[in-house]
């Protein structure tokens, strides 16, 4: 084969190659944006996520805090303070278990998403390509 009908044959290749991958980019367009679209939506819910996941936590602690005081009123048998404490506290925890539930709501949702964007990309994150592969010719021997 000559010089020239290879660079022939390679360019063929080439142009099939670029087809057939832009008209598998224009069949997935929709699946494409909408993996971009969800991907920038996790992102931003992560750090959301991860603000309420902290601010639970710091109401744990302060919840925690709390009930050592009134185990330690409750010994002393200051009855003013204590009952202070418990509103402070049932107010606390109110908050706490309704950040958890909103925390709750945020992950299962955020999980979903991560699902549906999984399955696009099985759907649409492959693409097929022409491997040029020689094939045999007349005057090609087998050497056995």
């Amino acid at each position: 084969m000559s010089g020239k009908s290879i660079i022939g044959v390679i360019l063929i290749y080439v142009v099939l190659n670029l087809v057939l991958w832009g008209a598998q980019e224009l069949h997935y367009k929709e699946d494409t944006q909408e993996m971009n679209k969800i991907e920038k939506w996790l992102d931003i819910e992560e750090k959301e996520i991860k603000s309420l996941e902290k601010k639970i936590n710091n109401q744990s602690s302060e919840i925690e805090q709390i009930e050592n005081k009134l185990d330690s009123l409750e010994r002393q048998g200051s009855t003013t303070s204590y009952y202070y404490n418990v509103e402070k506290y049932n107010f606390l925890l109110e908050e706490y278990n309704n950040n958890f539930d909103i925390y709750d709501k945020k992950f299962a949702k955020y999980n979903n998403e991560i699902n549906h964007f999984n399955e696009l990309i099985k759907k649409s994150g492959s693409r097929w390509y022409l491997i040029p592969i020689p094939l045999p010719t007349k005057s090609t021997r087998s050497k056995l």
